[in-house]
């Protein structure tokens, strides 16, 4: 079968990579040479115990809007463009959905560490995780009811970390360094046999079926996957399918620490909605933000001091480090904080993997797997329905 992936990030790369495994003919397509932009500004934190999202509340919402300060900020000319998609965002995730999208986390981890045995591929990682909290009860809730460990405000110091109440440590969790598992990967695929194609791609419908041109030329198509993160919804709406997935943007802040250890784990810090990781001796990555401004890619001052006031508060050596430049990133968000997996309604050879929004990389493997399942027309093993692309339709 010859199998087209719109979109070379993380997701599109496991799409391809599991639908190569499979023994099909993959081209993988991105719309920029410089592929992969949002996945590189990510934390790289493959997480299980953080995976499902809590709703925005209101309160937050209006606050942003009216100039507070936070990790949140919905524009209100993007809430007017986009009612239906607030409202769905301000609803609380099912029990069955959030056991769900642990569920497909787990799986990912499985997946990763299958990959990094089979694969000849060089990323640093680092094993276990936590996540730290102001209120130390919050923290210690979070552990008992997802069997991680508590710590409390020594154990939390002792990892390089100050001013909060307690974390919960869940040893199991991995953090990578997101910009080596995309060059990785894409070599990978290359050695493999994928074709790659650069060039804006069209969706077209031809009789219940999907067409791709990449530049108005036709790419030969048994089935397409669409894996283009932030752009998968203004492609799919020229075919009359609306995933409800916007572009809310993020920033990565990348320091150089001077060749010192400056944390002993990689951390979400809850309260804040930032993420962190050290992955090497000499770079600290510290990830934040969550604004749906569309496709502005302008990050300004005020942002920035944001996050580096809340890194100066919690980070016992944030002296140290040595701002060597930003990241911008716009992460797939549909109103449910659920991926969108599965086939496309009114298509027979048409599947979307995207929607993942701030766990793009946690997910990437186990959607792949889930697409190449689903390509391949086996019984998929993991309960999927919650990601059901119908759900929009």
């Amino acid at each position: 079968m010859k199998v087209v992936v719109v979109g070379a990030g993380i997701v599109g790369g496991f799409v391809s990579y599991y639908a190569k495994k499979a023994g099909h003919d993959v081209t993988i397509i991105d719309k920029s040479p410089e592929a992969g932009r949002t996945s590189k500004s990510s934390a790289g934190l493959i997480v299980r115990a953080s995976a499902p999202e809590p709703p925005v509340s209101m309160l937050k919402v209006l606050a942003t809007c009216l100039g507070g300060q936070g990790f949140v900020y919905l524009s209100p000319r993007e809430m007017l463009r986009h009612r239906s998609w607030l409202f769905g965002a301000l609803r609380k995730q099912s029990a069955t959905c959030e056991k769900a999208v642990i569920e497909l986390a787990g799986k990912s981890l499985d997946l990763y560490r299958e990959f990094f045995r089979e694969e000849a591929v060089k990323v640093d990682s680092i094993k276990g995780l936590t996540e730290l909290y102001v209120n130390g009860e919050l923290a210690r809730e979070t552990a008992l009811s997802m069997d991680g460990r508590f710590l409390g405000r020594a154990d939390v110091s002792s990892l390089g970390f100050k001013n909060f109440g307690g974390g919960a440590e869940f040893v199991e969790e991995l953090s990578i360094d997101p910009g080596q598992l995309f060059g990785e990967l894409r070599e990978l695929l290359t050695e493999k046999g994928v074709v790659s194609l650069v060039g804006e791609a069209r969706l077209a419908r031809k009789q219940g079926s999907c067409d791709v041109l990449v530049d108005e030329t036709k790419v030969p198509a048994d089935a397409v996957v669409v894996a283009a993160g932030a752009w998968s919804g203004e492609l799919c709406r020229t075919l009359g399918y609306d995933p409800l997935i916007l572009p809310a943007r993020g920033l990565a802040t990348i320091f150089d620490t001077g060749g010192s250890r400056i944390l002993e784990s990689p951390a979400i810090f809850e309260d804040y909605g930032v993420a962190i990781a050290q992955h090497d001796q000499n770079t600290l990555r510290a990830t934040s933000f969550f604004e749906l401004v569309g496709f502005d890619a302008d990050y300004g001052e005020r942002r920035k001091s944001w996050t580096l006031k809340v890194l100066e508060k919690h980070v016992a050596r944030f002296s140290e480090l040595k701002l060597v430049k930003t990241l911008v990133g716009h992460r797939p968000c549909t109103p449910d904080r659920l991926p969108v997996i599965g086939k496309v309604p009114g298509y027979d050879n048409l599947y979307i993997s995207s929607g993942h929004c701030r766990i793009g990389i946690t997910l990437a493997p186990a959607s792949g797997y889930l697409i190449s399942n689903m390509l391949e027309k086996k019984q998929v093993p993991l309960d999927a329905g919650c990601f059901n692309p119908s759900r929009f339709h």
